[in-house]
């Protein structure tokens, strides 16, 4: 304990530890501009990419309001990506649970194609919840234009005016 003490007192460490931290505050200063190009990058890219979706969103709207012969095939476009989207989860379930199963069928000691088959198996079963999980995102998607519309119609024959 009195050694340390004694490097407390010593010139060679105040030394070092204004140093040290001449250093790290410089260090610091330029990875903070970096993080901060990357976070100005990063919102600027999210920001377009709202905008392209509400755009979007805007264009779905207007087409099915000035066309009314394309709401049914709209309408059969949400239910099929979302019974796609139950399909593909209920063949990720099934994928995931045979895979188990044949871990525990293979003993204590597992063999090579035991492991490629479970890595196999897990990828596909990985595959299907990632396309399910695409699938009901687009029908959420297709859901909320139908509502829109179906809102701006309602109100339209009512004769209230939409507030935006």
């Amino acid at each position: 304990m009195d050694e340390v003490w004694k490097q407390f007192g010593s010139p060679v460490f105040w030394i070092c530890t204004v140093v040290v931290g001449l250093l790290s505050a410089l260090v610091m200063h330029y990875v903070l501009r970096g993080m901060d190009r990357w976070f100005d990058g990063w919102s600027s890219a999210r920001k377009a990419r709202r905008e392209a979706k509400n755009e979007r969103f805007r264009a779905e709207l207007k087409l099915l309001s000035e066309n009314a012969d394309m709401v049914p095939l709209y309408v059969a476009t949400e239910n099929r990506l979302r019974t796609r989207a139950i399909m593909l989860s209920f063949a990720c379930s099934v994928i995931f649970g045979f895979t188990f199963g044949s871990l525990t069928r293979g003993g204590p000691v597992l063999s090579t194609s035991a492991f490629a088959q479970f890595g196999v198996l897990m990828l596909c079963s990985l595959v299907f919840l990632w396309r399910g999980v695409v699938h009901f995102g687009n029908s959420i998607r297709h859901g909320e234009v139908l509502d829109s519309l179906f809102t701006k119609l309602s109100l339209e024959r009512t004769g209230k005016k939409l507030v935006e």
